[in-house]
């Protein structure tokens, strides 16, 4: 049978194709003629198929030198299960078997990282009595090092000093790879260094095996010194060298030293590959240089070198970080529109930007596309459509994604379940954000911090402070709660009037050291100072002054306000002991001055010559501006004189107009004679309310016009709120002037319920915040009783700020009248500002006619909704630009006047009519 299966030699030389075997024949080649024999055997590879093949060709026997070249050719070829074959078969003829047949099987090895077999095939000449020579150790630690069993490679480089074999470069370079591979460093510079001492040629290859040993260790320094040692030896440098230290640089985010890699290696004749772009735009994506990733990537194109997928998604996630989703988008379009196959890190990193530049709708595209596509989403891929639905309040869309992703076998990751329970906060969909949280649990092994404070802010928006105690106290088993968790915790707990829990978490935010934001003092002060808490009042006032210890103005402020509001509650006694104190620890200023003169005979007592706080003129300081205008006031004005602290602070907003071209945000002399007439002429002369203290200048120039009146005041910040106390202080209103603390969403209703004691009532009010809140505003005063019959109504900043609803809302009262007043504006964004002046009388709130139809236009609304989405940017977020403010206040401005023409409103005298 098997005599059958041979085919003669004569069929070997004579016929163009062995018919049983179907290889081609080379005449007078036997070798050649064996070897594509040999090619042409099918899987699986028999050895008898193998044997018969040599049998035939070789009857006569096999020269050793003839079996290397055999066993070389097919060491080149990958054909190692056939080169152990033939090794075999040279064996079980009885043909010589020396170190140079070995050399080969085992260099095939080394190609094909068949390390065991080239270990076996070691040991097995050491049983043949066959000595190894170096290119033997040099075969099988290559084929270890490519087999990344580092160990294996190591334990042969020492073996062959063991066996007084000669290591080479070749030898060094194998271990050195070895070792790098499997995140060795510190082997491979020992290494390096042992080739030195033993004086073998170090080459360019031993450098760059020795710079990506450190790269895959993040050893970017030790890389860069190496790439240092190369320039200083002239060793020659070539792409490899380059790239290993660009990675270096990259995988910590180097970018800057990567760049200058790139740099310099532009400026030589080494050719820049792909993989040196890649490394160098993946450098700038972590070190958040977005705009250098774009440069590299034009650099790219213009040198006609390779784009590939992984290029474009580096670009993109750089994009994503830096949040520049049109850029983004732009670079997506390439691909779509290249050759470059799109993966789902693409579609994942453009997702990913547009949900971040809330551009929810393309990333939900993008997400339709990719399923399209037949690509499977992700981890990734779902966390950023969910967050995509997150960003712009979809809830419902993001429940949806995440059941999709769950359903899908794809295990959701912190980032999308946390999402996801944002979601559902932002829709005040509590009970679902608890939900998403519990069923976390099980599939995330630990909950962070992130994954809690959604689920608090998501109950927060809910006004469910039990709730937030009861995750409060989960949390603390496990996680530190930080900035975020407080800030979300203690309104909710203000909102609910539950002071004494506010208090408790503020004692734990101040003792893990977490520097309270401005916001959380606005809602402790409210709490304490509507609840009559004065010890705490005075408490969180010192402690909002320290807050800012760069320096010493915020903090004496702050006592001078805290003794004006004990001198107010009947403690004079305690204000002036606070004062003293301050004193005699350098705190001082004419405010405090004033205080203390209001303070009767407890106020007698010897104040040292203090020189007056430092003034912080930095730019960059939050309220630098402000507190900048009070040491100004407390500089130039004179104690006791409203009008002289009012002319100082229009003095020091024409200075910082003209010197700075920065608006002071002050009403000016032309709109204050505009408030101060329009009450006036209405014969207001009891009881005031403002809505938007700011420093104070409103409240101060109207009292200096009308001395008799009262006036209550509600800021939002405490900064301002502790700059509008010693501004009043210094002009010695603190008797006819109550300055309060907190939002007026959540302060009117306090003050209603004094109402409701018979204690307010307001003929006049001022509204000087911004324009689509006076609506509410408006509307709870209305339904609170505060407000007179006979009222006269000042809202500042109409226009601009988007006041639609209120003024439709005036407008629709038969019992108002109400006129727009332009006011030149020290402001870049806008040429004139408006005031809206309404008298209302006693009467019917609403005459019969119109009580069918007060819904506001369909343009209307819209104008309000615009202004409220940039207010959460200018205002709540602080995100948007100046120049983005410009243009919205232009904009807002004329559609404003705009849809205020379309009702009947006529610019010549100001007057808006009733609306039909």
């Amino acid at each position: 049978a098997r005599r059958r299966l041979r085919p003669s030699m004569a069929t070997v030389s004579s016929s163009g194709v062995l018919r049983e075997y179907g290889w081609p024949v080379a005449k007078d080649d036997r070798i050649e003629t064996a070897l594509q024999a040999l090619s042409f055997l099918k899987a699986p590879l028999q050895a008898i198929a193998v044997f018969d093949v040599l049998d035939e060709a070789f009857p006569k026997g096999l020269d050793p030198r003839v079996s290397t070249r055999i066993l070389s050719a097919l060491a080149k070829r990958h054909a190692l299960k056939t080169s152990v074959i033939v090794l075999s078969w040279l064996d079980a003829k009885g043909f010589e078997v020396n170190h140079y047949h070995f050399n080969s099987v085992i260099d095939a090895c080394a190609k094909t990282s068949a390390w065991t077999m080239a270990l076996s095939l070691l040991q097995s000449m050491t049983g043949n009595r066959i000595e190894a020579t170096t290119v033997t150790f040099n075969a099988a630690t290559s084929a270890c090092e490519k087999g990344d069993k580092w160990e294996a490679a190591l334990g042969l480089f020492c073996a062959t000093a063991q066996n007084k074999v000669e290591s080479n470069t070749i030898s060094f370079d194998a271990a050195i790879s070895a070792c790098g591979k499997g995140g060795e460093w510190k082997k491979a510079l020992h290494l390096f260094g042992m080739m030195a001492r033993k004086e073998v040629e170090v080459a360019t290859i031993t450098f760059n095996a020795a710079i990506s040993a450190c790269e895959k260790s993040g050893k970017w320094q030790e890389a860069l010194g190496l790439f240092s040692m190369i320039v200083q030896h002239a060793v020659e440098l070539d792409t490899i060298t380059f790239n290993a230290a660009i990675s270096a640089c990259e995988k910590v985010g180097g970018w800057q030293h990567a760049w200058q890699l790139f740099s310099f290696m532009a400026q030589t004749a080494v050719e820049l590959d792909t993989i040196t772009f890649n490394s160098s735009i993946s450098a700038c994506e972590k070190g958040g240089e977005w705009k250098g990733a774009l440069h590299l990537l034009d650099v790219m194109a213009q040198a006609r070198v390779e784009l590939d997928t992984i290029t474009f998604n580096t670009a993109l996630s750089a994009c994503e970080k830096g949040e520049v989703w049109q850029k983004a988008w732009q670079i997506f379009s390439e691909v779509a529109s290249s050759k470059v196959e799109s993966d789902v890190i693409t579609f994942s990193a453009a997702m990913s930007a547009c949900a971040k530049g809330g551009e929810w709708e393309k990333a939900l595209h993008l997400f339709s596309v990719m399923v399209e596509s037949k690509l499977r989403p992700n981890m990734i891929s779902f966390g950023a459509a969910i967050s995509a639905c997150e960003a712009c309040g979809e809830w419902e869309h993001a429940l949806s994604f995440l059941t999709v992703m769950l359903g899908s076998k794809v295990t959701p990751d912190a980032v999308a379940f946390n999402a996801a329970i944002s979601a559902c906060g932002k829709g005040s969909e509590w009970e679902k954000a608890l939900l998403i949280l519990n069923k976390m649990s099980p599939i995330v092994l630990e909950l962070d911090a992130i994954s809690f404070n959604a689920a608090i802010s998501a109950c927060a928006n809910g006004e469910q402070w039990e709730q937030i105690l009861e995750l409060l106290g989960h949390m603390g088993t496990c996680l530190q709660p930080d900035a975020i968790t407080f800030k979300a915790a203690i309104p909710a707990c203000s909102k609910a009037l539950k002071w004494q829990c506010t208090l408790q978490l503020f004692s734990e935010l101040s003792e893990a050291a977490i520097p309270a934001p401005p916001t959380i003092y606005s809602y402790l002060m409210m709490d304490v100072e509507q609840f009559g808490l004065m010890e705490h009042e005075v408490a969180l006032l010192q402690s909002l002054g320290r807050s800012r210890g760069e320096s010493g103005h915020c903090l004496t402020a702050a006592v001078a306000a805290a003794a004006s509001r004990l001198r107010e509650d009947g403690k004079p006694a305690q204000a002036a002991k606070l004062l003293q104190d301050a004193a005699r620890s350098g705190s001082w200023s004419p405010a405090a001055q004033a205080v203390l003169g209001m303070c009767g005979h407890h106020g007698h007592f010897s104040i040292p010559p203090l020189p007056r706080p430092c003034l912080d003129l930095d730019t960059t300081s939050p309220y630098w501006k402000e507190f900048s205008m009070m040491q100004y006031v407390l500089d130039h004005a004179s104690p006791g004189n409203p009008m002289g602290v009012c002319d100082a602070m229009d003095e020091f907003a024409a200075n910082l107009w003209k010197t700075q071209h920065r608006w002071s945000k002050v009403a000016g002399n032309l709109k204050s004679e505009v408030l101060c007439s329009s009450f006036r002429g209405a014969g207001v002369y009891a009881k005031l309310l403002e809505v938007g203290t700011y420093c104070g200048y409103t409240a101060l120039r109207i009292m200096a016009a009308i001395p008799s009146v009262r006036i209550t005041t509600l800021e939002v910040d405490p900064f301002h709120v502790i700059i509008a106390r010693n501004m009043v202080a210094l002009a010695g209103l603190a008797q006819s002037m109550e300055v309060w603390t907190g939002h007026s969403k959540y302060l009117l209703p306090r003050l209603a319920k004094r109402k409701i004691h018979g204690q307010l009532q307001y003929g006049a009010l001022v509204m000087d915040r911004w324009g689509s809140e006076y609506h509410d505003d408006f509307a709870v005063l209305e339904c609170s009783g505060l407000l007179d019959k006979n009222l006269v109504v000042i809202a500042d900043q109409v226009l601009w700020t988007g006041a639609s609803l209120y003024l439709w809302d005036v407008a629709s009262k038969a019992n108002c009248s109400t006129r727009l007043v332009p006011v030149a504006a020290q402001d870049d964004a806008i040429e004139q500002d408006f005031l809206s002046v309404s008298a209302c009388f006693a009467g019917d709130e609403f005459d019969s006619r119109q009580s069918i139809n007060r819904q506001p236009p369909l343009q209307l609304l819209s104008l309000h909704a615009d202004a409220e989405l940039f207010r959460e940017k200018w205002v709540e977020s602080n995100i948007a630009t100046g120049k983005e403010r410009t243009t919205f206040a232009r904009t807002m401005q004329e559609q404003m006047l705009e849809q205020l023409a379309y009702v009947g409103y006529n610019s010549s005298d100001g007057v808006l009519p009733c609306a039909p």
